[in-house]
């Protein structure tokens, strides 16, 4: 899986930039500017779509499911679930921790530009903070994730910084 992000990533953010930057141009012609929530939602499924586009040309075994209940991309006959954020942390819904390969990704967009952040990583269920929707003392239903608690999983794109205590991600701008 790794060797085949590798490959991909950034010819599919290269790609979901422009394809992000037209959704983005109609919805302020209309004068509903996106937000850093609807922008996000919006990435992954360009991802998705981009990285399907990518993956067939160079040949590689890949579908896009489109469906909740299976995993965003299949590779190769493995599953990848994809998480964008354009904060500091990923989340999930509390029913959508599953184990998988994951591809983390990071947005910024400024002065019409976007830069990312790319991080791969097989997690296992218990490695999500929260989501428990069993537990009464839990008020959110969420599971989310650092990259402080990723540090073995592999860039792709970008790099980590430490801060005073934590790292966080240092993004790339892609040509």
């Amino acid at each position: 899986m790794k060797k085949t992000l590798k490959k991909i990533i950034e010819p599919t953010l290269t790609l979901a930039s422009f394809g992000i930057e037209n959704i983005m141009r109609v919805h302020n012609e209309h004068g509903n500017p996106m937000t850093k929530k609807q922008l996000s939602e919006c990435i992954s499924g360009v991802v998705e779509s981009k990285m399907v586009e990518v993956a067939r040309k160079y040949g590689i075994q890949i579908e896009a499911p489109k469906v909740d209940s299976e995993p965003d991309i299949i590779i190769n006959y493995k599953p990848l679930e994809i998480k964008t954020t354009s904060s500091a942390e990923w989340r999930g819904g509390a029913y959508s921790k599953r184990e998988s390969d994951y591809l983390f990704i990071k947005w910024d967009y400024s002065d019409g530009e976007f830069t990312w952040f790319a991080l791969h990583k097989h997690l296992k269920k218990d490695d999500w903070n929260g989501g428990d929707v069993m537990d009464k003392d839990n008020n959110y239903y969420a599971t989310k994730i650092k990259l402080n608690e990723m540090l073995d999983g592999e860039i792709l794109v970008g790099d980590k910084e430490k801060k005073t205590v934590l790292y966080h991600p240092v993004l790339q701008t892609l040509n």
